[in-house]
């Protein structure tokens, strides 16, 4: 990319886009069986990576970038207890 481009996205945004596409791919898991259903929870996993690495990078408060990504984890594990903030 020879351009750079700038975009604002703000966190709770990010993290509802993350939460959406998390259950989507568990979702679609649970229509699967061997490899793809491996895969379909591989990508949940990555995305929460992402969500991670990304929710570190701005000014949100450490406490509630933990508390989310338990929840996000939650939900890929299926033991989803709490609310997202």
């Amino acid at each position: 990319m020879d351009k750079k481009y700038d975009f604002s996205l703000s966190y709770e945004a990010l993290t509802r886009v993350c939460e959406n596409a998390i259950c989507e791919h568990i979702r679609r898991a649970g229509s699967l069986v061997g490899l793809g259903f491996a895969l379909e929870y591989t990508k949940a996993y990555a995305i929460l990576e992402i969500w991670s690495l990304l929710a570190a990078t701005g000014d949100t408060f450490p406490a509630l970038i933990e508390k989310d990504r338990i929840y996000l984890l939650q939900l890929i594990s299926g033991k989803n207890n709490i609310e997202l903030h």
